[in-house]
């Protein structure tokens, strides 16, 4: 699946994007509330809509508008504050690509990387 809309200022989905729609949906049941905190684009979330009932949430206001235009039900907050009640699966890619000072992501984007 490839997002339909993208916006700068959001992580395009990569490798580790697709391990974890591969993984999500070897793990999501039918019956399942699936949260996916930071869902950036939403190329995730847009995976497992067919197969759970899905709510994601991000920090960045450009991933929100990206993954609702994409059609994820999604939240603007940190990771999963104000977010209450009970899910049977937590999705989350944390951001863990190493940027130097000199590649340092300026913006909402840096949201998504860590600066070593």
């Amino acid at each position: 699946m490839r997002v339909k809309i993208s916006l700068p200022d959001v992580y395009e989905p990569a490798e580790d994007s697709f391990l974890m729609v591969r993984a999500a949906i070897a793990e999501v049941r039918k019956s399942d509330y699936v949260l996916e905190i930071g869902t950036g684009s939403g190329i995730v979330s847009m995976c497992l809509m067919d197969r759970a009932k899905v709510v994601a949430t991000d920090i960045n206001p450009h991933a929100v508008k990206s993954a609702r235009l994409n059609g994820v039900e999604v939240i603007r907050t940190d990771m999963f504050g104000g977010i209450g009640g009970k899910f049977d699966l937590i999705i989350f890619n944390p951001p863990y690509l190493p940027a130097s000072e000199d590649e340092k992501a300026d913006g909402w984007i840096g949201c998504a990387v860590i600066n070593i």
